[in-house]
């Protein structure tokens, strides 16, 4: 499996929102390089159990992003920068709630 690092990404942004075991697979993938038969030995499970989860992770982090966008711009730049911490989050009456 070929890693791509916008995964990484949406990881950072959105993996509160994966179950515990997604989190966990993906951050040690991700977040640490560790290889599927790596984190199949640390966590005591099948490398296809791995996978599987990965996968799912996976699909979940795009959805996320497909709906929410919070990585992309509108105009399909990359937001998610050295700029983004200094962004502002606003309720639905514009008060600034950072």
């Amino acid at each position: 499996m070929e890693k791509d690092l916008t995964y990484g990404i949406l990881l950072q942004i959105y993996g509160e929102l994966l179950t515990n075991k997604q989190q966990e697979v993906a951050s040690l993938y991700y977040d640490y390089d560790l290889s599927l038969a790596e984190i199949s030995e640390n966590l005591g499970i099948s490398r296809q159990a791995v996978l599987d989860s990965l996968h799912n992770a996976c699909d979940s982090l795009r959805y996320y992003e497909e709906k929410l966008n919070i990585q992309m711009g509108v105009d399909g730049r990359y937001l998610f920068n050295d700029q983004f911490s200094e962004a502002s989050i606003f309720d639905f009456n514009g008060n600034n709630m950072i």
